[in-house]
């Protein structure tokens, strides 16, 4: 019970933030698809984007690390170029 509870709390970062997440497993998040190794990483980001309507950015989690995908190059734009000094944690992009 308690690490669900755990899990439940650490899966609570994106919609406490408001942001659209699809549905995810308790402790794996979104990595279910890419562990099972019958669908490569980008097919599985296709799928959500589409799933969600080509919305603008949604939270995923891989494990329990929060991800956020953009799927607005405009917002994509001011990320990588204007507002590039305000995201200090952005990891390498594969």
């Amino acid at each position: 019970m308690a690490a669900w509870m755990y899990s439940r709390w650490r899966h609570s970062y994106w919609s406490s933030r408001g942001v659209p997440t699809p549905p995810f497993l308790p402790f794996l998040g979104h990595m279910h698809k890419q562990i099972s190794l019958f669908q490569f990483r980008w097919d599985y980001i296709d799928e959500v984007y589409y799933k969600n309507g080509g919305s603008k950015y949604c939270g995923l989690y891989e494990l329990f690390r929060p991800v956020l995908m953009i799927g607005d190059p405009d917002l994509l734009k001011n990320i990588f170029v204007k507002d590039f000094d305000h995201f200090v944690d952005r990891r390498r992009i594969l």
